[in-house]
C-alpha cells in the first residue's frame, strides 16, 4: 500500500501522505483534515476522534472508505467531496479549529 512507504518516512503523518495520495489520483485518494473528519464526526459516519488529532492508519482508511462512498452516491470524485465538505466547514465554522485544550 502506498501511505506504508511515505509514512515511513521520517516526520511524514497521515495527513501530509494524503495530500501527495489525492495529487496522485485525485479520484480515488481524498486529502485527510481536521476540519473534513470532524464534519464527518458530526454527520455520524465517525465516532472517534472527534478532535482529528493524531490520525492513525485505521482512521486514515475509514476516511477514504467513506469518501470513495460519498463520492459515488453523488457521481463525483473524492477530491470533489472532500472539497465540498472543507467549503462547508469554512462557510459553518463557528470555533478555531485548532484548540490548545
Amino acid at each position: 500500500m502506498k501511505i506504508h512507504i511515505l509514512t515511513s518516512l521520517n516526520g511524514v503523518s497521515y495527513p501530509a501522505t494524503s495530500a501527495l495520495l489525492m495529487f496522485y489520483d485525485k479520484k480515488v485518494f481524498p486529502n485527510i483534515d481536521i476540519r473534513l473528519w470532524k464534519e464527518l464526526h458530526n454527520a455520524g459516519f465517525v465516532t472517534d476522534n472527534e478532535r482529528g488529532h493524531g490520525f492513525t492508519l485505521e482512521q486514515w482508511w475509514k476516511y477514504v472508505n467513506i469518501i470513495r462512498q460519498l463520492a459515488k452516491e453523488t457521481s463525483l470524485i473524492a477530491r470533489q467531496v472532500e472539497k465540498r465538505l472543507f467549503d462547508y466547514n469554512k462557510q459553518n465554522q463557528k470555533r478555531k479549529i485548532i484548540s490548545r485544550e
